[in-house]
């Protein structure tokens, strides 16, 4: 279980009075949105108001957006919302889901007050992660942050969430299996740190996850109880760590690519874990792909092919990401150095067999695919209302986001298209 208090449980609003009455006097900055305020906000702010506590609701609205974003326009109310200098500091209470509690983590780190996470669906892994998706000029991109004080689950509440929710957490818990392989190939490869004990536990907890998947798709209590423990335990995962790693590799990449291109086009928003559920198995592809390739094949193809170029790269980067190429370009990423390039495929020459070891351990997609399905998760992109282009520009575009080598690298080294045809 995490390192940070959590309470999961039948009450969570009783565990936070006597969290609270254990504490002392404090003021309370609520933060909702008019569903999450509904399912257990009003039930928090009536019972803080009756002990007399101070509380401050935010409830933040879709504004042209279908739902709630996790955008500048958010953070500048809540930052409107924030106590003024001189005055008593609250504790932010993020009683909500991914969004929340992104926005809450964010804005309670930049004004150096503490928060609570009250989650109210099992959606994301992020509960317990200081990582926080935020969306700047219609890109996705990662902030660090803290983690919560404390996180007061209610599981009544949990269980009672819309089923896609669920179906989201359930298709972001169970990329790890994609994810953990690309870190261990980045370690390997591209000299990124890699720590096995913490992809250990993750991994742990995958084949009860995958048995999982028909108790999830009928929303048992107790299926989905496992499946916000196993969010909680990948969200730690990231604290250990230190990044993202242990829970994002090109899966997440392709959900933030396409999630960002969406806002760019003013098309509804993805659920963010459903997609990365659905670019687990388009990783899966990628996984099953290469691993079907001899030494042989591997030498041929690194003869026949140069490593890309800085130019190149950025050329891509500018069409594919337009008015938002600085942001993707600004950190000066190693997949613009050709000597990277150089020595990744001499590694590839020498040493395909230990890659080919590690590319067994992700499970073929059609399996992937199945589990999500039973889930009551998308399973595919037209599921998920994804045109063949934006799948296409995904898979040719999306490595850039950030600067972690994934499985896609390993096409990018060997000259492979990433979409066939």
């Amino acid at each position: 279980m995490p390192s940070i208090p959590t309470y999961l449980g039948p009450d969570a609003v009783a565990e936070l009075v006597a969290w609270a009455d254990a504490c002392g006097p404090c003021n309370y900055q609520l933060v909702a949105d008019d569903n999450t305020y509904a399912a257990l906000g009003e039930r928090v702010h009536q019972a803080l108001s009756q002990r007399g506590y101070a509380v401050h609701r935010v409830l933040l609205q879709p504004g042209d957006a279908s739902e709630v974003l996790p955008d500048e326009t958010q953070i500048a109310h809540l930052l409107w919302e924030a106590a003024s200098p001189g005055e008593e500091r609250p504790v932010y209470l993020a009683v909500g889901s991914g969004t929340i509690t992104d926005l809450t983590r964010f804005v309670s780190h930049r004004t150096g007050c503490p928060f609570i996470g009250m989650p109210t669906a099992a959606s994301v892994d992020a509960y317990a992660s200081r990582n926080t998706p935020l969306i700047q000029r219609r890109l996705k991109r990662t902030a660090d942050c803290h983690t919560a004080l404390a996180i007061l689950a209610d599981l009544p509440t949990i269980a009672a969430a819309p089923h896609r929710l669920t179906a989201s957490g359930y298709g972001d818990l169970l990329a790890k299996y994609t994810c953990l392989v690309d870190w261990e190939l980045a370690g390997l490869l591209w000299g990124e740190s890699y720590r096995p004990e913490i992809a250990a536990d993750n991994r742990a907890l995958l084949p009860g996850l995958a048995d999982a998947c028909d108790a999830i798709g009928r929303d048992d209590p107790a299926a989905i109880e496992s499946l916000f423990r196993g969010l909680l335990v990948s969200g730690e995962a990231m604290v250990r760590a230190g990044h993202s790693r242990p829970a994002s590799g090109f899966e997440h990449h392709l959900a933030h690519f396409w999630e960002s291109q969406r806002l760019r086009q003013g098309r509804p928003p993805l659920l963010h874990g459903a997609a990365v559920g659905v670019g687990a198995v388009l990783s899966a592809q990628a996984h099953a792909r290469l691993r079907a390739l001899s030494q042989g094949e591997v030498h041929a193809m690194l003869s026949a092919t140069r490593p890309p170029t800085a130019e190149a790269q950025i050329a891509e980067i500018q069409r594919y990401y337009g008015a938002t190429a600085d942001m993707v370009l600004a950190e000066e990423p190693s997949y613009l150095d050709p000597a990277r390039w150089q020595a990744l495929r001499r590694q590839l020459a020498e040493g395909w067999d230990e890659v080919q070891a590690l590319l067994t351990l992700v499970p073929e997609p059609d399996w992937l695919a199945d589990r999500l399905r039973r889930a009551g998760a998308p399973s595919t992109p037209a599921e998920m209302g994804l045109t063949p282009e934006e799948v296409r520009d995904g898979l040719q575009a999306a490595h850039y986001l950030r600067d972690r080598f994934t499985v896609r690298w390993l096409l990018t080294a060997l000259g492979l298209e990433a979409v066939d045809g």
